[in-house]
């Protein structure tokens, strides 16, 4: 979003999964990866206004067996990528076994006006959004570049 990011590993039964990145939470703190300063509207590293490039990897050991989730999030004319990294996830061992069998990634981009889960400012204030409207949001955003 705008104002919030959120890279998360899911195990087939864990809905709530692993999360890194920029939000908040509703009476809760999410990621604190980075502060708004550095990620939002006109912000000094990536202003999303603006389009952002993302990198994710899935670095593995030695035997093969994935050790994390890497996501770094650049924008030309900015010198300070932001990156997050979800190396101690407690179902890593059955989401490496998944992506060895053959995994699709999956980007979501969607609106609701109870969002606060995601962007709101958690039980210590730091987070972006203090209400939602889903009329704000865009109607699409346009993807391209996957390798």
């Amino acid at each position: 979003s705008k104002r919030a990011w959120h890279s998360t590993l899911h195990s087939a039964m864990d809905h709530g999964g692993k999360g890194a990145g920029y939000g908040g939470g509703d009476g809760w703190n999410g990621p604190r990866d980075f502060l708004s300063s550095q990620y939002g509207p006109g912000a000094s590293c990536i202003d999303t206004t603006q389009p952002i490039n993302v990198e994710v990897a899935f670095p593995v050991d030695g035997t093969g067996h994935m050790q994390a989730m890497e996501v770094t999030l650049t924008q030309p004319g900015k010198s300070c990528p932001l990156k997050m990294r979800i190396g101690d996830y407690k179902d890593m061992a059955q989401l490496s076994d998944a992506m060895a069998a053959g995994m699709t990634p999956v980007i979501s981009y969607w609106k609701s006006d109870d969002m606060l889960w995601m962007d709101g400012k958690g039980s210590d204030g730091k987070g972006p959004c203090a209400t939602d409207d889903a009329k704000a949001c865009g109607a699409s955003v346009k993807m391209s570049g996957f390798s």
